[in-house]
């Protein structure tokens, strides 16, 4: 199964892909939120290109620094993911900006925030690889 993985900021998007066949995930582009509409057509038009049968969008916790962003997410999810008709799911994005930016130089061509996003995939691979 073909996986997209978002890295969710209220100016861009991280995504990558990843694959549940062979564990593999890869940074893929930064989006920039310039509207729901906007954000709604990149990622449909991914999901084509890729064959995505799930999306894995980055949860950031429930924290009180991370009010806004939630309410945001909330927001994302019932205007852009349940338009798109394919399934979701949440999973835990903590940590992965800070180590994304570590592994910069490993990936020169990327955004930090599609790096964050291969790491919060690789994450959500990697649990479901062992819980199996």
């Amino acid at each position: 199964m073909n996986l997209l993985g978002i890295d969710l900021g209220t100016k861009k998007l991280g995504l990558s892909l990843g694959s549940s066949l062979s564990g593999e995930t890869r940074p893929l582009m930064m989006v920039s939120y310039k509207s729901d509409e906007f954000v709604l057509d990149q990622i449909k038009k991914l999901c084509i290109e890729w064959r995505v049968q799930k999306i894995i969008v980055g949860d950031p916790g429930i924290f009180e620094n991370n009010k806004a962003i939630n309410e945001f997410l909330k927001k994302f999810e019932e205007t852009v993911l349940m338009k798109i008709q394919i399934p979701f799911e949440r999973w835990s994005e903590q940590g992965t900006s800070q180590e994304a930016q570590s592994l910069m130089r490993d990936y020169p061509l990327q955004s930090r925030d599609s790096i964050a996003a291969m790491l919060m995939l690789s994450s959500y691979l990697r649990h479901q690889n062992h819980g199996q």
